[in-house]
């Protein structure tokens, strides 16, 4: 589900947004990205599915679903960073599953409107931090994975269209046993700010739309 399109739960589910990361034009304007949680009695694991949440001129909005709704136990769909240019463009990148594959994800918000989250990221990619000075020049950051071990990487381009990755640290191995493993790192810009929430949980009531 994209922009203009809301979820609305059955009765009795809960709903959880939880918080990632917070980048904001001015003290009016900001951007939250994170993940959206769904859970009720009835299921035995929950589902989540990636989200944002906007501050446009002092309002805060309510916390809106990227994509499809996604069981995995151990590995949840969420956005773990965002980068804005401009207020009501931005790039947010994270992890989940969209065609069934677990892997990075990322979505565009462009003149105020998001895109669903897609998977046009290599497989071996775990993208963790991006930065966009401008919507056709960003960088990410991250670990490429492979079966002797991880390296930590960047690469520049803009969405759907990133360049070779850069090795920015030491190769270690998946035991842990040679080199050492990359510190984690993120790519910002001066406007970002330190995280201002954690969790926010409603019932939310009414009819459920498919996804």
């Amino acid at each position: 589900m994209g922009e203009g399109n809301s979820s609305v739960a059955q009765p009795g589910v809960r709903e959880a947004f939880q918080e990632f990361k917070i980048t904001c034009s001015d003290r009016r304007n900001c951007v939250v990205v994170g993940t959206l949680r769904y859970s009720n009695e009835s299921a035995s694991t929950p589902t989540y599915a990636p989200a944002v949440l906007t501050e446009k001129a002092g309002r805060w909005g309510a916390p809106r679903p990227l994509g499809a709704r996604v069981s995995a136990v151990g590995r949840v769909t969420e956005f773990l960073d965002v980068s804005c240019p401009s207020e009501g463009n931005c790039v947010a990148v994270g992890l989940g599953s969209v065609h069934g594959t677990y892997g990075s994800i990322e979505a565009v918000e462009s003149n105020g409107r998001w895109s669903d989250a897609v998977d046009t990221f290599p497989a071996d990619w775990t993208v963790l931090s991006v930065s966009c000075p401008a919507m056709r020049d960003c960088t990410v950051g991250g670990r490429i994975s492979s079966p002797s071990g991880s390296e930590a990487f960047v690469s520049s381009g803009r969405v759907g269209q990133w360049s070779q990755p850069v090795q920015v640290g030491k190769a270690w191995t998946v035991d842990g046993t040679l080199g050492r493993q990359p510190t984690s790192f993120r790519v910002t810009v001066p406007r970002t700010v330190s995280s201002l929430a954690s969790w926010t949980d409603r019932t939310l009531r009414g009819t459920e739309k498919s996804v």
